[in-house]
């Protein structure tokens, strides 16, 4: 009995070495939590920005955006470069939107990565992630998907020598009209991949 307590108690601690070895940070990517809403406006916008590495200048923003033309609304939730960023570029999918070729954002899942071999990037001038139009069509990958990562690299000066690969998580409803954004997450060492949802 003694020598089955005694197993019993080594797999446990075993167990929990082996957990907290998994739930360790890597000392090369900088990690910030949000947890916050964006939420719906009628026939207006709403934003926010986000600092994912910490350094006091935001990366990266979002918006929905709700236009009321007659009966019909449009609702779109996009990403922007913030103003005080000097280079913003986001992984999207080349595909049609609304009849023609357009920038829609990947929507990564945990664990896939993102770098520049395996993303296409584009200059961030209102990159769509979902769009919705009152009866005709809805777009993009994230609405009512769960969690869902958003792709990104930046440099944080114009004259920073390569790109920094990022992620920011969120997840939005299936009526496009609210956004929670969990958390975000930056590589400290440029040109060097990270997962969606390493920290």
């Amino acid at each position: 009995m003694k020598n089955k307590i005694i197993i019993l108690c080594m797999v446990c601690i075993s167990f929990n070495f082996g957990c907290k070895k998994e739930d360790a940070n890597d000392p090369n990517i900088e990690y910030a939590a949000f947890n916050t809403n964006l939420a719906y406006i009628k026939d207006d916008y709403n934003y926010k920005s986000f600092d994912v590495n910490n350094d006091g200048i935001d990366d990266i923003s979002l918006e929905i955006n709700s236009e009321i033309d007659g009966s019909d609304e449009e609702l779109e939730i996009r990403t922007f470069a913030p103003l005080n960023n000097n280079l913003l570029q986001i992984s999207y999918n080349k595909e049609t939107f609304g009849g023609s070729l357009n920038q829609v954002a990947k929507a990564y899942s945990k664990g896939e990565v993102i770098n520049s071999a395996s993303s296409d990037f584009i200059d961030d001038d209102d990159v769509t992630l979902d769009a919705l139009l009152t009866g005709e069509y809805s777009e993009g990958h994230f609405h009512g998907s769960g969690d869902k990562f958003i792709g990104f690299r930046f440099k944080p000066t114009e004259t920073t020598s390569g790109f920094y690969f990022g992620w920011l998580r969120v997840n939005i409803s299936t009526d496009f009209k609210t956004i929670k954004i969990i958390d975000g997450a930056s590589h400290k060492i440029a040109d060097t991949p990270i997962n969606a949802g390493a920290k």
